[in-house]
């Protein structure tokens, strides 16, 4: 996931036998994202049976070791405390944060996990690509400048395909020029 050219973020998905691509105008997205938390529930299951094994595996070395005076059950029961710590903090780990960014409109425009690389680096980008939005809107909506290109952008498309001539382009390409100049106010004082 990076940011091309300044206005656009590109997502690539690698799967093992498939390569997906998508493409996300930065002014179409909401700066505001939310962010879910979810966790694993086989991790959590697999904690508290290795938990009960441990303490059942305790109780058994315990009666073992006061009955004939071995301490075999109380040796295992160790090995499964220290895989019992062990699976509990990969359920810790396994807590999914989802990051989801939605279009201006309100509709999800793409999602991902807040767990890798980490999540101070998902933060940092965030905050990252929050900035970048903000820097191309101009009072909550497109600055005049970007409105130009991106008009300029879709009139090279359609002359492209066909669509529009070369006469209509240039007559085209003149009005975005003639509407997007600065303007210029005459300040007349009165005597």
């Amino acid at each position: 996931m990076y940011i091309d050219s300044g206005d656009t973020l590109i997502i690539e998905v690698n799967r093992v036998y498939q390569k997906h691509i998508s493409r996300h105008s930065l002014d179409s997205l909401d700066t505001k994202f939310e962010t879910y938390r979810s966790f694993s529930l086989f991790s959590y299951f697999f904690t508290l049976v290795s938990f009960g094994v441990t303490l059942w595996l305790a109780k058994l070395g315990y009666e073992d070791y006061q009955s004939a005076g071995t301490n075999n059950m109380l040796i295992t029961s160790a090995c499964f405390a220290i895989l019992t710590i062990g699976a509990f903090a990969k359920a810790l780990a396994s807590t999914v944060n989802l990051v989801t960014f939605c279009n201006l409109n309100g509709v999800k425009a793409y999602s991902f996990y807040g767990n890798r690389p980490g999540k101070e680096h998902v933060d940092r980008f965030c905050k990252y690509l929050v900035s970048n939005i903000e820097s191309i809107r101009y009072e909550g909506g497109i600055s005049e400048e970007r409105m130009k290109s991106i008009l300029l952008k879709h009139l090279e498309f359609l002359s492209s395909k066909g669509v529009v001539s070369d006469v209509e382009f240039d007559s085209i390409s003149a009005k975005i020029a003639k509407n997007q100049k600065d303007k210029i106010v005459k300040l007349v004082s009165k005597q």
